[in-house]
């Protein structure tokens, strides 16, 4: 089986439900679409992105990939395998409702 595209190396996404009005920073929000991903729980995922959410990522073969965030839940919720993502020395930027959160 062929591994999935690399996935997460930088983020840049305006998440749904966070913010200074939800009380949640985004780091709390990567965290929770880290713990949907390792459980398989695509409407925990689902929930966490704004309605036109693309991602995109780097196949090991070096060809960009970017997907609409629908199917890429469809696909977390469809599958048997681990999906387990760990950070090191995490960067956080914030500008407004907008956040950039990279990590090792």
């Amino acid at each position: 089986m062929q591994a999935p595209p690399l996935l997460l190396l930088s983020m840049c996404v305006l998440f749904a439900g966070a913010g200074p009005s939800s009380g949640q920073s985004p780091s709390q929000t990567v965290q929770r679409l880290f713990d949907a991903m390792s459980a398989h729980d695509a409407n925990a995922a689902r929930q966490l992105f704004t309605p036109d959410a693309m991602l995109f990522s780097v196949h090991p073969s070096g060809a960009p990939v970017a997907i609409p965030y629908e199917k890429w839940v469809a696909q977390l919720g469809a599958s048997k395998d681990a999906w387990l993502e760990r950070t090191w020395n995490p960067t956080l930027l914030e500008h407004g409702p907008i956040a950039v959160f990279w990590a090792e």
